[in-house]
């Protein structure tokens, strides 16, 4: 997707402060986000998935063009 933002005028200027930032410990964030964070994972990854195929469409001003999904079957398990 490309946005069409016109001339965009940047300035720099003195840094204020600067701070690191980390997540602790990845095991654990990795483990809420695949397994905990959702009752239902694989079923909000299909919701999701199209979802996010549809505001894009919008966002690009195409939302009456349908989107096409690829479900899996015996011979070819992609989504």
């Amino acid at each position: 997707m490309k946005l069409n933002l016109g001339d965009v005028k940047t300035s720099g200027g003195a840094v204020i402060a600067q701070h690191k930032f980390g997540i602790g410990n990845e095991a654990v964030i990795t483990s809420i986000l695949r397994g905990k964070m959702y009752p239902k994972p694989v079923k909000t990854i299909c919701q999701e998935i199209p979802s996010n195929a549809r505001d894009a469409h919008r966002e690009i001003g195409k939302d009456l063009v349908p989107i096409e999904l690829t479900l899996p079957t015996t011979f070819d398990r992609n989504f």
